[in-house]
């Protein structure tokens, strides 16, 4: 019984190593980890959208209150862009990452 409880030395070994496997993956020519990086990449431009998003909805629902429209600023756009372009980024990594890394390491 004493054996199978794993040391914390070995426990950190293996989250330092599965951190690195998109390098890993890289030398060893294979990409077990890479497609994988691309559900991550979505999964937190998703949370950027839907902080954007509120942002926006804040402003509409203060329409009545003000009477006009407030405008979206410089930065706010170009946040939700940068956005956009890694959900499309993140969706083809996830959907068609083997085949990419493959390619690329030809």
């Amino acid at each position: 019984m004493v054996g199978l409880v794993p040391r914390p030395s070995v426990t950190r070994r293996r989250g330092f190593r599965r951190g690195h496997q998109l390098v890993a993956d890289a030398r060893a020519g294979c990409s077990e980890w890479f497609h994988r990086s691309g559900a991550v990449t979505v999964l937190l431009s998703g949370i950027v959208a839907y902080r954007g998003l509120s942002k926006h909805y804040q402003k509409l629902f203060n329409l009545p209150v003000r009477g006009t429209v407030l405008r979206t600023s410089r930065n706010q756009s170009i946040v939700d862009r940068c956005t956009l372009g890694l959900s499309i980024l993140g969706t083809t990594i996830w959907g068609c990452g083997d085949l990419l890394f493959k390619a690329a390491c030809k």
